[in-house]
């Protein structure tokens, strides 16, 4: 599936109510509102598409960063595209959740963390610090 196929299912899996509720939450635009379980089928269609989920999460749309999250494999990322997802977040729910899951699969996850919770940036802190809740089978 091509980035645009996927852009175009998310977009007809959102709502303005999901919407609403994500913005009381500090959601920003853009993103379509689309239920995390709503997310999840067509998260399991694309698992393992690595350069899609790189792709997914370059747009900017929320939605997309968290499917990003939901297909990428950590282990294959490099720290500059680990660092670009943690300075690219759209709002806390992707630096929280997104970021740091898929970091902490990775090798350098403890190195990347501590650097990122002495970071500037809000988001970027607030993944470093969310990294310490992610756990992966060893």
């Amino acid at each position: 599936m091509k980035l645009d196929d996927v852009m175009s299912q998310l977009e007809a899996l959102g709502s303005e109510q999901t919407r609403k509720v994500l913005r009381r939450h500090g959601a920003v635009d853009p993103f379509f509102g689309v239920k995390v379980g709503d997310l999840k089928p067509v998260a399991m269609k694309l698992k393992g598409q690595q350069d899609l989920a790189l792709e997914l999460y370059d747009t900017g749309n929320s939605d997309a960063q968290y499917m990003a999250g939901m297909i990428a494999d950590g282990t294959l990322m490099t720290k500059p595209e680990l660092n670009r997802w943690a300075k690219t977040a759209a709002w806390g729910l992707i630096s929280d959740n997104t970021v740091a899951w898929v970091a902490s699969e990775n090798k350098a996850a403890l190195p990347l963390a501590l650097n990122w919770i002495d970071a500037k940036k809000e988001s970027v802190i607030r993944s470093g610090w969310a990294m310490r809740h992610c756990q992966h089978p060893a």
